[in-house]
């Protein structure tokens, strides 16, 4: 994950469902549950364990990775801007990514303390309004 980060120039701290879906990869934790069970068949065990089988195979749900990685994004992201391809220009997708992932919410928050995203204590240093997600966008003392 964090090579995803690094490409797309975001904080570590952003949130992973959300890095998955602008770069349409799967977390590797899924990726590792749907090649489990096949993945195992290859498996050669003991003499004395001849006939045991794993049991966390048993209860595996097979997992579909697009539902779970969309539904796993929180819906503020859903108010960003669309676009239809990541720049390859690196300032250029830099600048988008931070804006998706609303990454500069520390630039116009008057809490000083680390905080990955804005809570209900968020001011804005230039309009004293609440610094909710994409305050940036709407904030009209920022113009």
């Amino acid at each position: 994950m964090p090579h995803s980060q690094r490409y797309l120039q975001v904080p570590l701290h952003s949130n992973n469902n959300i890095v998955h879906f602008l770069t349409s990869s799967t977390p590797l934790s899924l990726k590792l549950k749907t090649m489990a069970p096949t993945a195992t068949g290859g498996l050669t065990y003991p003499p004395n364990l001849d006939g045991h089988k794993l049991t966390f195979l048993g209860n595996l749900p097979t997992p579909d990775p697009s539902v779970s990685t969309i539904e796993a994004i929180p819906t503020w992201f859903w108010l960003s801007r669309s676009f239809t391809a990541l720049p390859t220009n690196q300032k250029s997708r830099r600048s988008l990514c931070r804006e998706l992932l609303d990454s500069d919410h520390h630039h116009l928050c008057k809490t000083t303390t680390f905080h990955p995203t804005p809570t209900s204590n968020c001011t804005c240093i230039y309009c004293g309004d609440t610094a909710h997600f994409y305050h940036v966008r709407f904030c009209e003392s920022i113009v």
